[in-house]
């Protein structure tokens, strides 16, 4: 008889405790939603999508948390874009987090034809209203199979202080050799094809030690990489 109590006591508190978690959230579900609190990842302390762009996103019939469609709310947002990535979430409280990341440009093309960024996931980013975003300048047709090998390259050159801080564009000629150009020292680098940029981009920092740090600036007008595993530098 004791047994049979204990059981029945256990089945009725275990449909206690579910007639109260049922409460507990038809309750929350029928919380308003008090805030969108919105996080932005910032490129450089700049935002490529505002706020106040997202709370447009944001459809007015999400008054309650039982509104919700989570899924729905990051894939809006996802369709901008801008964005790389979002992660939407909702507390007990009725608020609403939104987390986004933008894509991050890496280059910029810029020709005659069109203006666009280029990130190191070779995602396609349009000019932004809001900001111009300083990065590496590529000029020329460039095509879809050169976007691989200029992030590539442009990427080695951003690891390292010197090749970063010196070579501040890139330009595509129409027999697909490349030419880079510095902020100083009045000359242009001939590079050649893509392939091999590692070791090229090695030549030019061991020339830069042994020949460019000795001599006076504007001695040389071009520095060729073009040739297998050799730099020439020619004067002016």
């Amino acid at each position: 008889m004791k047994k049979k109590f204990r059981i029945l006591k256990v089945i009725v508190l275990f449909i206690l405790f579910a007639f109260l978690l049922n409460f507990t959230t038809m309750k929350n579900n029928e919380r308003e939603v008090q805030e969108a609190n919105i996080q932005i990842t910032e490129t450089d302390s700049k935002q490529f999508i505002t706020k106040e762009e997202i709370k447009k996103i944001l459809d007015k019939k999400y008054t309650k948390v039982d509104d919700l469609n989570i899924n729905q709310i990051e894939h809006d947002i996802k369709k901008n874009i801008f964005v790389d990535s979002v992660n939407v979430y909702s507390e007990i409280n009725g608020n609403l987090n939104i987390y986004v990341t933008q894509k991050t440009p890496l280059f910029r093309v810029n020709n005659q034809e069109e203006k666009f960024y280029i990130s190191a996931k070779n995602q396609f980013i349009p000019l932004s209203p809001n900001f111009s975003y300083k990065c590496m300048l590529v000029d020329g047709t460039i095509l879809a199979e050169d976007r691989q090998p200029l992030i590539n390259l442009i990427q080695e050159i951003n690891r390292d202080n010197l090749l970063k801080n010196h070579i501040i564009g890139v330009r595509k000629n129409t027999n697909n050799l490349f030419t880079l150009f510095v902020n100083y020292g009045g000359y242009t680098i001939d590079f050649g094809e893509l392939k091999n940029y590692k070791q090229k981009l090695e030549n030019l920092k061991e020339f830069y030690r042994q020949y460019l740090c000795k001599v006076p600036e504007g001695t040389y007008k071009k520095i060729v990489l073009k040739y297998n595993n050799q730099v020439v530098g020619i004067k002016k």
